[in-house]
């Protein structure tokens, strides 16, 4: 069984930038010369624009024109006996390029199809934050510190288990989704969105855009930025809208791009343990899947064929929570008021660009797995301070994987990743998910 629209939409969301189509070229041919290739996209990878187009009728061949200018024609660049997806390689990062195609057989050459152009980048081109540090929150009040990874897991169990945390984050949730639900302006942006990817099989593109400005999230959150830029795209085969199994699906595309920099206002946090939190991330990625092999993204079908995948990622990411909590029990010994200020900060690169082969017997999903490194390639440090600014403890990591382990007696708990989530999802979740 093959992967579903659905599930081959979600993969790409993670993730391309693709360029717009801009027709500068008739559509008129050469009696007995094929048509004009339609449904031209193309989409940018690191130093490279992969460029895709439907079959015309009657073609043999295809030429490819490009030029770093626009308003490309044949006198362009040629590029001559190209299949789709062709991934033109070598290009300048940040440079638009431009494209046409033109189809082939023994009697002659097409006229150009539409123009289409990219700008290759690099992990969608985001910075690095600027890292918290203890003087980005208020104090905690703390008289004892974390001063290993089993003091952490046993000060955020206790919080797990601290029915006055659990309060507090519930109130400051429910807070944060009225002060959302009251944004006109976003709700707004976010409805259009939602028609968009409704209509999504038939207009094959989708886009959403918003920016929040400084205190929109109300009496609880202190906003600095906050944007969030989506887009997906797809082509298919006959250029006509997808099919409801996906079976004359061509490629898919997407892109995002967002940043956020907001934290808790200490003078207004219910009472609880949680002092203080602030989050700051830049997030850029962009994917693209494409083949030549018709029903290779069906979800009905056994096709075998190739699917070139390209993804870039780039997350920089930075917490900071200032915490305490009355009694701490860590194995046989029992800390009184213990906490401090936790902060972590990670940086996170990924990019890469392979054609993978599948087979009729094979999960198209299984096969993509492949394309994704077991433990992504990660420079990952949680630091615990005092009141003061001193350090206290601090680790560093290679990957997620080892972040994840070092901290198995927490995840196997269930009570605690329903924790976690509230401490982010009440700062930053709903910045980019309006319910």
């Amino acid at each position: 069984m093959k992967t579903s629209f659905a599930l081959s939409c979600a993969l790409c969301g993670l993730l391309a930038i693709v360029g717009c189509s801009n027709p500068t070229s008739g559509s008129s041919t050469t009696s007995g010369a094929p048509s004009a290739p339609t449904g031209v996209t193309a989409v940018a990878g690191n130093t490279q624009v992969t460029i895709s187009w439907a079959a015309s009728s009657g073609a043999t061949s295809y030429n490819l024109y490009w030029s770093a200018n626009s308003g490309v024609t044949t006198s362009g660049t040629k590029v001559a006996g190209v299949t789709s997806p062709y991934v033109k390689t070598g290009l300048s990062n940040g440079t638009t390029y431009y494209f046409i195609v033109t189809a082939v057989n023994a009697v002659g050459e097409s006229a150009a199809s539409s123009s289409v152009s990219a700008a290759p980048a690099t992990a969608a081109g985001v910075s690095s934050v600027t890292p918290l540090t203890a003087s980005s929150v208020a104090a905690s009040g703390a008289s004892t510190y974390p001063a290993s990874i089993s003091d952490i897991q046993s000060l955020f169990s206790a919080f797990a288990n601290d029915a006055s945390a659990t309060s507090e984050l519930t109130a400051l949730s429910t807070s944060i989704q009225n002060t959302f639900s009251g944004s006109s302006a976003l709700q707004t942006s976010y409805n259009n969105f939602q028609t968009e990817y409704t209509n999504f099989p038939s207009t094959k593109t989708a886009t959403f855009n918003a920016s929040l400005q400084s205190g929109a999230l109300g009496p609880d959150i202190a906003l600095n930025t906050a944007t969030a830029n989506i887009s997906l795209n797809a082509a298919t085969f006959d250029g006509l809208s997808i099919a409801t199994d996906s079976s004359n699906l061509k490629s898919l595309s997407g892109s995002i791009l967002g940043s956020f920099d907001a934290g808790l206002i200490p003078a207004n946090i219910p009472t609880g343990p949680l002092k203080d939190a602030k989050i700051r991330f830049n997030l850029g990625a962009d994917a693209s899947a494409s083949t030549s092999t018709p029903g290779l993204f069906s979800s009905s079908g056994n096709t075998a064929g190739n699917v070139t995948v390209s993804a870039n990622y780039n997350l920089s990411v930075s917490i900071a929570l200032s915490m305490v909590e009355a009694s701490v029990v860590n194995g046989t010994v029992t800390s009184s008021n213990m906490g401090g200020i936790i902060v972590l900060a990670a940086n996170s690169q990924f990019s890469n660009t392979q054609t993978i082969a599948v087979s009729s017997t094979t999960n198209l999903s299984s096969s993509l797995s492949q394309f994704f490194p077991s433990t992504a390639p990660v420079s990952l440090t949680i630091t615990v301070y005092d009141d003061s600014g001193n350090t206290k403890f601090t680790q560093t990591y290679s990957s997620y994987t080892d972040l994840i382990n070092a901290f198995t007696s927490i995840t196997t708990t269930t009570s605690m990743p329903s924790a976690i989530k509230k401490v982010i999802s009440a700062i930053a979740t709903k910045a980019s998910h309006v319910r």
